[in-house]
C-alpha cells in the first residue's frame, strides 16, 4: 500500500499549487504594465519551490513561509486591478514597497538554502547567523503585509478547484483592466483667445489643409461646421479667410460674419443675428432668406455660460432649419454645442502652425533683415500659436529683436500687449483673462490651480502622475477635463500641457503656491530614490522613462524650491542631489542646479545634509577643473571663464585656500569682459565679494557688493536683491554699526512688490535696533515681519522673529515670556533643518528656566496679543508703510 502524505506535506503540495497560478498572473502583469521587480520576484519564488520542497530540516516553517509569500503576491494582484484609475501603474510608494519584498524574498531564499548544507557542523556554526536572518525576514514580512493591507495568517484556500475560480476571476479582472487602459487618453488640443477684425486677413500661412476642408464641404451643400482650438490659435482668422475664399463667394449670394463676444444670452443672440440676416428677434426664426452662410464668431461668450447653453444650442438648432443657410461658428475649447447635426468629417481643433508658416508670418510682418538665430529663439517662445507669432513679430519690427528677448526675461507674456489695444487680438494676457472667467473655471476651483501647476510644468502630467501625486485638487481628473474643454490646456502623448504663453501669463499673474508644489516634488523625489535604491535592475527601464519624461518639469519645481525662504529647502535640496546623482549615472553632465545650492548653504544647519551636499559638491569642484583644464581660453573663451567661475564658487563653500580661488575669479572676470559680457562680469564681482566676506575683509566685500548694485539697479532685480540681502544683514558682518542698507533693501523690496524681502528687511532692521537696545521699536518690527512670515509660511522667517522676540524679552528680564517665545521658535527651526539652532534654543531655555521665580511661572497674559497681532502698518518715522499680502499669498 502507498505511503500516505504526512499532514505536512499535503499543506505544502497545497501551498505549492496556489503560487504556480499567482506567478502566472504576476507574469502577465509584468508582460501587459511593465511593473517593476516581478521578474525577479517569480524567478526568486520558483527557486525558492524548489529549495523547499528538498529541504529536509524546518520544513514546516518554510511551508509557513510560503503561505505567506502567497498571500502577499495575491496583495499585489489585487492592487494592481485596484490601480485601474492610473492604467495598473502602482505608485512610488508601492514600488518602493515591492521592492523591500522582493529583497526579502531574496532573503528567504538565503535561508532556506542554508537550512539544507549537508555538513551539521557548518550548519551549528551559521546557526546563528541563520536564526537573525531568520527574524529579520519575519520582520520584513509583517511590514509587507502592513504595506499591502493583507490579514496575516488569513485561511488559504482550501482545494485546487477554489484557485482556479480564484485564477479565472483575476485574470478577467486583469483583462478587463488591460481592455479599458488600451483605450487610451483623452486627446485634443487646447487654450483659449480670439483675434477679431472684419477685413479679410492679409498675412494667412499654413491652414491650407483646414481650408480646403472647410470649403470642401460648404460648396457641396448647406454645412454646419464648428471651428475649434485654443485662443490664440487663429479661428477668427481662419473663418475669415474661408469667407473670402473665391469657391465660397461664388457658392453664396451672402457672406455675413457676426462677432458675438457682446452678447451673453440666446435672446441678444437671436437679436444680433436677426439684424445681420434680416430675422426679426422673437420667436419665428424660420422666415426664409437667400442663400447665405453665417458665420458666427466668439460664439462662447454666450453658449459657455450654464444657464444659457441649452437656450443658445436650441437656437443654433433653428437657425439650421432655415432654408439656404449655412452655419459656421468659432468657440474657444474644443467642446461642439448639442441639439445640431454638425457636418461631417468633423473638422479638428487647430494646432500650432507648422515651423515653416510661422516663420513666414513672422517675415512678412517684420521684413527678413533679422538674424535667424534671433527670430528662430523668439518663434520658440511662442509655441507657433498665430496670435503670438503676430504679436512678436510686430514688437520686433518696432523694437528689434534683441530687445524684445532682453524684454521677455523680465516682462514674459505682458509684452505681447499693445499699449492701447483693447479686443481680444492685440491683447494675449487679455484674452487668456477671459478663458480663466469662463463659468467652469469658476465653478471649479481646481481647474485654476491645476492649470497654475501645470503653467510651471513645461512636460504636463499624465493621469498615473495626476492621480498618485496626491495634489489638493478634489477630482483632479475633472479638473482636467475642465481645463481640455475650455482649451485652456491640451493632450499630447496622454499628458495635459499647457501652451507656453498660457504658462507665462499664469506664472505672471497668478504664481503657483508653495501648496501645489510641494506634493509633486515628493512625487518626483521618491521616483528618484526609487532608482538609486534599485538601480541596476532590468526592471528600473520604466522609472528611468518617468523621470526622463519629467526632467523639464524637475527643473523648474527645483528652481522655484531653491530660494532660501522655502520651508522646504532641505528636502529640496536633497531632490537636486538625487537629480544630479541621476543625470551622473545615466552619463549627463551635472545639473546646473547644484551652481545654486552653495549660496544657500549658510541657511541651512543639518549636518548629514551638510554631508551629502559636500560630497556632490566636491565631484563637482572635480568635474568643473576637468572642464578648465578641456576647455581654453583662446578656443572658447566663455565656457572656460564659466568653469573658472563656477569651481570658485564652490571652492569658497567647501574651504579651498584663497590663493587657489583668488586667481579663477580674476581670471574669469577678465575673459568676461573681453567679450563684453556685464553680467556675468557683475557676478564675478559677487563672488568676489563673497570670497573677501568669508576672509575677514568686509571693507573690500562692502565695495565689491556696491560695485554689483552699481550696474543692477535698472533691469536686475536678482542681483541687486542678493547684494542688498547681504549687505543688510548686521549678522553677517563682524563691525556691528548701524547702516543704511536694511533701510535700502526695505524700499527695494516695497518697489518691486517683493513681499518675502520686504519681511526679511524688516528683520533686519529690527536687528540693527535691537544692537542699539530700541527694544519697543525692535519688538514691533519683529510682530510685522512674524505676520508677514506667517501668512506665507515661510518656517524659518518665523522663527527667527521668535527667537529675537525671545531676546529682547530676555533683556527686559521677562524670563517666562522668553521661554514661551523660542519654544514656539523650536518647531520652526525643526521644519527649517536648523538643528544647531534646536540644540542652542534647548539649552538656552533650560538655563533660563532655572532662574525663573516661582511665583511668576503662568504669568503670560499678554503673550496672544503679542504674539498674534496682525499688524498691516508699522510706523517708521513720519510715514508708514503698508505690508499688506499680495493676492498670491492669501
Amino acid at each position: 500500500m502507498p505511503r500516505q502524505p504526512t499532514a505536512a506535506e499535503t499543506r505544502l503540495r497545497e501551498v505549492v499549487s496556489c503560487l504556480h497560478p499567482a506567478i502566472g498572473l504576476l507574469e502577465d502583469l509584468s508582460d501587459a504594465f511593465g511593473t517593476p521587480f516581478v521578474p525577479i520576484i517569480s524567478s526568486t519564488v520558483n527557486a525558492l519551490i524548489g529549495v523547499v520542497q528538498t529541504a529536509k530540516s524546518n520544513k514546516e516553517d518554510c511551508t509557513s513561509l510560503l503561505e505567506q509569500v502567497h498571500q502577499l503576491i495575491v496583495a499585489i494582484v489585487q492592487l494592481h486591478v485596484r490601480s485601474e484609475s492610473t492604467g495598473g501603474t502602482l505608485a512610488p510608494g508601492i514600488l518602493r514597497d515591492i521592492g523591500k519584498f522582493t529583497e526579502t524574498l531574496q532573503k528567504l531564499y538565503t535561508f532556506v538554502e542554508g537550512q539544507q548544507g549537508g555538513n551539521i557542523f557548518k550548519r551549528i556554526v551559521h546557526h546563528r547567523d541563520l536564526s537573525g536572518l531568520l527574524k529579520d525576514c519575519q520582520a520584513a514580512l509583517r511590514y509587507a503585509f502592513d504595506a499591502f493591507k493583507v490579514e496575516m495568517n488569513a485561511n488559504l484556500f482550501k482545494d485546487i478547484s477554489q484557485v482556479q475560480r480564484m485564477t479565472e476571476s483575476a485574470q478577467k479582472d486583469l483583462l478587463d483592466m488591460i481592455a479599458a487602459v488600451s483605450d487610451g487618453d483623452e486627446s485634443g488640443k487646447s487654450s483659449s483667445t480670439m483675434l477679431s477684425t472684419q477685413n479679410r486677413p492679409k498675412i494667412f500661412h499654413g491652414r491650407e489643409a483646414e481650408i480646403e476642408h472647410i470649403v470642401k464641404i460648404l460648396v457641396q451643400g448647406l454645412a454646419r461646421i464648428p471651428i475649434l482650438g485654443a485662443g490664440g490659435i487663429g479661428k477668427t482668422s481662419l473663418s475669415k479667410a474661408v469667407l473670402y475664399h473665391p469657391d465660397v463667394i461664388a457658392s453664396y449670394d451672402n457672406l455675413v460674419f457676426v462677432s458675438c463676444d457682446s452678447v451673453t444670452n440666446s435672446v441678444d443672440l437671436a437679436g444680433l443675428v436677426g439684424s445681420y440676416v434680416g430675422l426679426k428677434a422673437g420667436k419665428d426664426l424660420t422666415k426664409q432668406c437667400t442663400r447665405c452662410l453665417l458665420v458666427l464668431d466668439n460664439l462662447e461668450s454666450s453658449w459657455e455660460p450654464l444657464e444659457s447653453r441649452s437656450d443658445v444650442e436650441e437656437f443654433l438648432s433653428l437657425l439650421t432649419d432655415l432654408p439656404h443657410l449655412a452655419l459656421l461658428v468659432t468657440l474657444r475649447g474644443a467642446e461642439r454645442p448639442g441639439k445640431v447635426q454638425w457636418s461631417r468629417p468633423f473638422l479638428l481643433p487647430l494646432q500650432p502652425l507648422p515651423d515653416e508658416a510661422a516663420h513666414q508670418t513672422f517675415i512678412d510682418i517684420a521684413d527678413d533683415f533679422h538674424d535667424k538665430n534671433h527670430v528662430q529663439q523668439l518663434l520658440l517662445l511662442t509655441d507657433n500659436m498665430p496670435l503670438a507669432v503676430n504679436l512678436i513679430a510686430h514688437l520686433a519690427n518696432d523694437e528689434g529683436c534683441p530687445n524684445v528677448l532682453a524684454r521677455w526675461k523680465t516682462e514674459r507674456t505682458s509684452i505681447f500687449s499693445t499699449a492701447n489695444g483693447r479686443d481680444r487680438l492685440s491683447n494675449l494676457d487679455a484674452s487668456i483673462k477671459l478663458s480663466l472667467s469662463s463659468p467652469r473655471i469658476l465653478a471649479e476651483s481646481g481647474a485654476k490651480d491645476l492649470l497654475g501647476l501645470l503653467s510651471i510644468l513645461p512636460d504636463g502630467l499624465s493621469n498615473v502622475e495626476l492621480l498618485q501625486s496626491e495634489l489638493p485638487i478634489q477630482n483632479a481628473l475633472k479638473c482636467k477635463a475642465i481645463l481640455l474643454q475650455t482649451a485652456l490646456g491640451y493632450s499630447e502623448n496622454q499628458r495635459i500641457k499647457v501652451f507656453a504663453p498660457i504658462r507665462e501669463h499664469m506664472q505672471h499673474f497668478h504664481p503657483v503656491p508653495l501648496r501645489m508644489t510641494r506634493p509633486v516634488q515628493t512625487y518626483f523625489h521618491s521616483l528618484l530614490e526609487l532608482y538609486q535604491k534599485h538601480r541596476g535592475m532590468q526592471q528600473s527601464v520604466q522609472t528611468v522613462q518617468q523621470i526622463r519624461s519629467n526632467a523639464g518639469n524637475l527643473n523648474q519645481i527645483l528652481v522655484l524650491g531653491l530660494n532660501v525662504d522655502n520651508p522646504d529647502l532641505a528636502q529640496t535640496i536633497r531632490c537636486t542631489i538625487c537629480l544630479n546623482s541621476f543625470r551622473r549615472l545615466m552619463g549627463h553632465s551635472p545639473t546646473v542646479l547644484m551652481d545654486r545650492i552653495p549660496e544657500l548653504l549658510p541657511h541651512l544647519d543639518d549636518p548629514g545634509l551638510a554631508a551629502e551636499i559636500n560630497v556632490e559638491l566636491i565631484h563637482l569642484a572635480e568635474i568643473y577643473a576637468q572642464s578648465i583644464q578641456d576647455t581654453s581660453p583662446e578656443q572658447s573663451p566663455y565656457n572656460h571663464a564659466l568653469s573658472l567661475l563656477s569651481a570658485a564658487e564652490i571652492e569658497i563653500i567647501i574651504g579651498a585656500a584663497e590663493s587657489e580661488v583668488r586667481p579663477k575669479i580674476a581670471l574669469a572676470r577678465e575673459l568676461f569682459s573681453a567679450q563684453g559680457n556685464q553680467i556675468p562680469v557683475t557676478q564675478c564681482h559677487m563672488v568676489q565679494a563673497d570670497l573677501e566676506l568669508r576672509e575677514g575683509n568686509e571693507a573690500v566685500a562692502e565695495a565689491s557688493f556696491c560695485r554689483c548694485l552699481a550696474s543692477s539697479w535698472i533691469g536686475n532685480g536678482e542681483i541687486r536683491s542678493y547684494c542688498l540681502e547681504r549687505l543688510g544683514d548686521i549678522r553677517r558682518w563682524k563691525k556691528q554699526s548701524t547702516n543704511n542698507w536694511a533701510v535700502v533693501y526695505l524700499a527695494d523690496s516695497q518697489t518691486s512688490h517683493n513681499m518675502l524681502a520686504l519681511h526679511k528687511a524688516l528683520l533686519f532692521i529690527a536687528d540693527i535696533f535691537i544692537h542699539a537696545g530700541e527694544d519697543d521699536t525692535a519688538s514691533a518690527l519683529l510682530v510685522v515681519a512674524l505676520d508677514g512670515f506667517t501668512s506665507m509660511d515661510v518656517h524659518r522667517g518665523r522663527a527667527e522673529c521668535l527667537l529675537r522676540l525671545g531676546q529682547v524679552s530676555l533683556g527686559r528680564k521677562e524670563l517666562p515670556l522668553a521661554v514661551q517665545f523660542w519654544s514656539q521658535a523650536r518647531p520652526f527651526f525643526e521644519r527649517a533643518s536648523q538643528t544647531t539652532k534646536v540644540m542652542h534654543i534647548d539649552s538656552t531655555i533650560a538655563q533660563v528656566e532655572k532662574e525663573i521665580p516661582q511665583h511668576d511661572e503662568g504669568n503670560l497674559a499678554h503673550l496672544p496679543f503679542l504674539v498674534n497681532a496682525s499688524l498691516t502698518v508699522c510706523k517708521l518715522g513720519n510715514g508708514a508703510l503698508d505690508t499688506s499680502e499680495p493676492e498670491e499669498f492669501a
